[in-house]
């Protein structure tokens, strides 16, 4: 998986893996959000990500209402990494372009290895 994951999205991750956790940072991220073991048909968690999901995020992250991390910059490269057009992120995430332009342009940096590194072999 591409790009540093943020220590608050790792739990997330681990528990349903990173295809349900962009989901739920993108549907719920942000505001908190009451997490459970056994959660209902009602629950906002259950609609995004089904019941299965919903329960391992529950038994990972404990119950309780917790606030759902936003992880925009994360989030940005994860969708960029999956051919997403800049414009398209920066409406889904609700900021600039330059922004998430910004971020990917920081996360290739950081991926680029350095050619120094590469010469002293």
């Amino acid at each position: 998986m591409p790009g540093q994951v943020p220590r608050e999205v790792k739990p997330y991750i681990d528990a349903i893996g990173a295809d349900a956790t962009l989901r739920v940072l993108l549907h719920l991220g942000g505001a908190p959000l009451y997490f459970s073991d056994t959660p209902t048909e009602r629950s906002r968690l259950v609609r995004v990500i089904g019941i299965d999901k919903a329960k391992a995020l529950g038994k990972a992250l404990g119950r309780g209402h917790q606030r759902v991390p936003s992880a925009r910059r994360w989030i940005a490269i994860q969708l960029h990494d999956r051919g997403e057009p800049v414009l398209e992120i920066a409406r889904r995430l609700h900021c600039n372009d330059t922004t998430v332009r910004r971020y990917v342009s920081r996360e290739r940096h950081h991926r680029q290895p350095d050619l120094f590194d590469a010469l002293d072999r």
